[in-house]
């Protein structure tokens, strides 16, 4: 089965981009973005964000906070699990009530948390190609990266 993928050759492709993966996904409110660091997957959150009607200004990225919320209408889970080390932390975090609700949610780097994501889980592969250019291809749950081949550099 082949899925979707899509090329931003400029950050302001990720708008149209972000419309038709909502689109595709209408039923998905979860979504799971790997890539390694730079790839673009904050830009494409903000972008999915633009695209649900809430204002840049409000939509940052969660490094340090690792969860951020967004909205209220809709009301947007925004998390970066890059500092995450074991799944202990998430269950700490609350990981299971921000993929348990009717919001959206949008994880980074979420490798350790595969074994919360169910089968609607949208995820997305992001790769930096020649020239800056992004590929973003739809995964199946089954060819999601592993922990052990995490994306993250050798400092992560």
């Amino acid at each position: 089965m082949t899925l979707p993928s899509w090329r931003a050759t400029v950050p302001g492709d990720l708008d149209a981009i972000a419309r038709q993966i909502l689109t595709s996904c209408a039923i998905s409110r979860k979504f799971a973005l790997y890539g390694t660091l730079g790839a673009g997957k904050t830009a494409l959150v903000r972008a999915f964000c633009r695209q649900l009607g809430l204002a840049e200004a409000e939509i940052g990225s969660p490094s340090f906070a690792l969860a951020n919320e967004y909205g209220p209408d809709p009301l947007v889970f925004h998390l970066d699990l890059y500092r995450i080390k074991q799944p202990q932390e998430l269950f700490d975090l609350g990981l299971e009530r921000y993929l348990d609700g009717p919001e959206y949610c949008f994880l980074e780097w979420p490798e350790l948390a595969e074994p919360w994501l169910d089968g609607d889980t949208v995820r997305l592969k992001l790769t930096v190609l020649a020239q800056g250019e992004r590929l973003i291809e739809r995964l199946i749950p089954d060819s999601s990266p592993s922990v052990s081949s995490s994306t993250k550099d050798s400092n992560g």
